[in-house]
């Protein structure tokens, strides 16, 4: 039951039922008898937040010490400038501020240790936010498309930060420790998502933060211990002077140098032609057969689709075995549970078996799919791979095999495909 009071653009919402929740939709409820509120106070005993319970809130909101917990997209779309968010707080749902576009300062409460999924997504105005000194993980989309960010200071507690966090964002992020744990799978081949924030970081971790670099040189500052990183500008890495062409070289006539040179007489030179007049002619025609399919397979006028389906061949015993290099093709789907997937579609070779591959930057991580829990064969060469991490790009590859003898024979890999789910 809600107890509201008007007095001057201002509205007090508390509840007296015991429960201390403010339901969903509550603000909806109260704007549509009133458009001019300008002023929202959460009232003593409130302890949770719903979701979307204040969706649309007005410029100003004041948080009572009794909050415990905000859900997902209370605020979202809210018209706030700056919120105060109290120590009293212990979880933050997912988008609680996704989409305030005037919202420019946050202060979060110090017993947060993670920043969820869109917590600041889309908030254009967002200039900065103080993060507590006790959060370790920084999930995706936690502040993309803030591209009016200045800065972020993300302590040393921090464990793992989720690049995609900041995907499109602007500003300085001042790291004050040793490097966290970076998911960079989608950047490590879209470095230029990064390019409009600068990374800071302590210069005495120098060496540790060179072997987790995603992002670009030029884009970066080691700081010292008493250095402000905001007064730091980026240096431009030096780049290495090009050779000079040999076109641009200064060239010296002949005419311009004499040199004594001894005269020489001219040697006459003979080749033996080898007499093959004894040699079996099935032999000299297989020599030639070979000669004339490495021209074949050299040569320029090989088509592509030749080349594409190129395979390895291998000889066991007098079997001989040709392995061609697989193709498939990946489209988006859902499974019966509703979550998003990819969906592999593999041209299946009759005898043969499939090996399914993730690309994580240089390396390949085989999916085992007998064993995998995300991965679903729905029917001949039809699989569905299914994952946690939503929004991201996963690059994949194939490749077929055969056991003969006790022998694995592999095919070559597959082109690589990627696509974002």
């Amino acid at each position: 039951m809600y107890k509201n009071s008007k007095k001057e653009g201002t509205v007090y919402i508390t509840y007296n039922d015991g429960e201390g929740i403010i339901r969903k939709d509550a603000w909806f409820e109260i704007s549509n008898n009133d458009n001019n509120i300008k002023k929202l106070v959460v009232g003593e005993g409130v302890r949770i937040i719903d979701v979307n319970a204040l969706l649309g809130a007005p410029s100003e909101v004041l948080l009572p010490n009794t909050l415990v917990e905000i859900r997902d997209g209370a605020f979202e779309k809210g018209s706030m400038e700056k919120i105060d968010i109290p120590n009293s707080v212990q979880t933050l749902g997912t988008g609680v501020f996704f989409d305030c576009g005037e919202l420019k300062f946050v202060k979060l409460p110090k017993n947060i240790i993670m920043i969820d999924k869109y917590t600041f997504s889309h908030d254009s105005s967002l200039v900065y936010v103080i993060l507590p000194k006790g959060i370790k993980r920084i999930e995706t989309g936690a502040f993309e498309y803030c591209n009016n960010l200045q800065y972020i200071d993300i302590p040393s507690s921090v464990e793992y930060i989720d690049l995609l966090a900041f995907d499109n964002a602007s500003g300085r992020l001042i790291f004050r420790g040793l490097p966290p744990e970076f998911n960079a799978d989608f950047l490590i081949e879209n470095v230029t998502k990064l390019n409009s924030l600068i990374f800071c970081y302590p210069a005495k971790y120098s060496e540790s933060w060179s072997k987790k670099r995603y992002w670009s040189r030029n884009n970066e500052i080691a700081y010292n211990d008493d250095e402000d990183p905001l007064t730091l500008s980026v240096k431009p890495v030096p780049t290495r002077t090009p050779r000079p062409n040999k076109s641009t070289q200064p060239t010296i006539s002949p005419t311009s140098i004499t040199t004594s040179m001894p005269e020489y007489t001219s040697i006459p030179v003979t080749y033996a032609i080898p007499d093959t007049s004894g040699v079996d002619t099935s032999v000299q025609a297989g020599l030639q057969n070979n000669k004339n399919n490495a021209n074949k397979l050299s040569s320029s006028s090989v088509s592509p689709k030749d080349k594409k389906s190129h395979g390895i061949s291998k000889v066991l015993g007098k079997n001989s075995i040709t392995l061609f290099k697989p193709t498939f093709r990946l489209k988006k789907g859902t499974t019966s549970l509703g979550e998003r997937c990819v969906v592999i579609y593999l041209k299946k070779y009759k005898g043969t078996n499939i090996e399914i591959f993730l690309h994580n930057g240089r390396k390949k991580i085989p999916i085992k799919l007998k064993k995998s829990k995300a991965i679903i064969k729905l029917n001949k060469g039809i699989f569905k791979l299914t994952y946690k991490k939503q929004n991201t790009v996963y690059r994949l590859s194939v490749r077929t095999y055969k056991i003969v003898k006790n022998k694995k024979i592999r095919s070559p890999f597959s082109e690589v495909k990627q696509i974002k789910v």
